[in-house]
Protein backbone atom coordinates (compact mmCIF):
# COMPACT_ATOMS: atom_id res chain seq x y z
CA UNK A 1 0.00 0.00 0.00
CA UNK A 2 1.14 3.19 -0.54
CA UNK A 3 -0.19 7.03 0.88
CA UNK A 4 -0.33 9.96 -2.01
CA UNK A 5 -1.78 12.41 0.32
CA UNK A 6 -4.60 13.76 1.92
CA UNK A 7 -7.52 14.40 0.28
CA UNK A 8 -10.24 17.66 0.84
CA UNK A 9 -13.67 17.76 -0.25
CA UNK A 10 -14.95 21.29 -0.36
CA UNK A 11 -11.64 22.66 1.20
CA UNK A 12 -12.06 20.33 4.80
CA UNK A 13 -9.92 16.90 5.02
CA UNK A 14 -11.72 13.93 4.21
CA UNK A 15 -9.07 11.35 4.48
CA UNK A 16 -6.16 10.10 2.56
CA UNK A 17 -5.55 8.63 -1.12
CA UNK A 18 -3.67 5.91 -1.91
CA UNK A 19 -2.96 2.64 -4.67
CA UNK A 20 -2.67 -0.64 -3.54
CA UNK A 21 -1.56 -4.02 -5.61
CA UNK A 22 -3.75 -7.25 -6.07
CA UNK A 23 -1.94 -9.09 -2.90
CA UNK A 24 -3.56 -6.08 -0.68
CA UNK A 25 -6.57 -7.11 -1.94
CA UNK A 26 -6.21 -11.03 -1.24
CA UNK A 27 -5.06 -10.37 1.79
CA UNK A 28 -7.19 -7.83 3.56
CA UNK A 29 -11.08 -8.32 4.59
CA UNK A 30 -12.61 -5.96 2.31
CA UNK A 31 -16.45 -6.37 1.66
CA UNK A 32 -18.02 -3.53 -0.85
CA UNK A 33 -21.09 -1.81 -0.87
CA UNK A 34 -21.94 -1.30 -4.52
CA UNK A 35 -19.67 -1.71 -7.26
CA UNK A 36 -16.47 -3.52 -7.99
CA UNK A 37 -12.93 -2.47 -7.18
CA UNK A 38 -11.36 0.24 -9.44
CA UNK A 39 -10.13 -1.50 -12.61
CA UNK A 40 -8.62 2.23 -14.29
CA UNK A 41 -6.53 5.10 -13.21
CA UNK A 42 -9.82 7.27 -13.49
CA UNK A 43 -12.15 4.95 -11.35
CA UNK A 44 -11.77 4.94 -6.98
CA UNK A 45 -12.94 2.98 -4.56
CA UNK A 46 -14.01 5.51 -1.42
CA UNK A 47 -14.88 3.78 2.29
CA UNK A 48 -18.31 4.06 3.27
CA UNK A 49 -17.77 6.26 6.72
CA UNK A 50 -15.90 8.53 4.25
CA UNK A 51 -18.66 9.24 2.04
CA UNK A 52 -21.25 8.94 4.90
CA UNK A 53 -19.26 12.12 6.65
CA UNK A 54 -19.16 14.19 3.47
CA UNK A 55 -23.02 13.30 2.55
CA UNK A 56 -22.30 11.35 -0.38
CA UNK A 57 -25.01 9.07 -1.28
CA UNK A 58 -23.80 4.88 -2.80
CA UNK A 59 -24.69 5.72 -6.87
CA UNK A 60 -22.02 4.31 -8.51
CA UNK A 61 -20.03 6.07 -11.51
CA UNK A 62 -20.93 9.41 -10.06
CA UNK A 63 -18.37 12.48 -10.30
CA UNK A 64 -16.53 13.66 -7.30
CA UNK A 65 -14.08 16.27 -7.48
CA UNK A 66 -11.58 15.91 -4.64
CA UNK A 67 -8.12 17.59 -3.97
CA UNK A 68 -5.49 15.97 -3.33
Amino acid sequence: MSVFGQVQYNDEYAGNVGVVDDSFYEISNISLKTGKLPSSPEEIAIEAYILDGLGIDYTLDQKISLSI
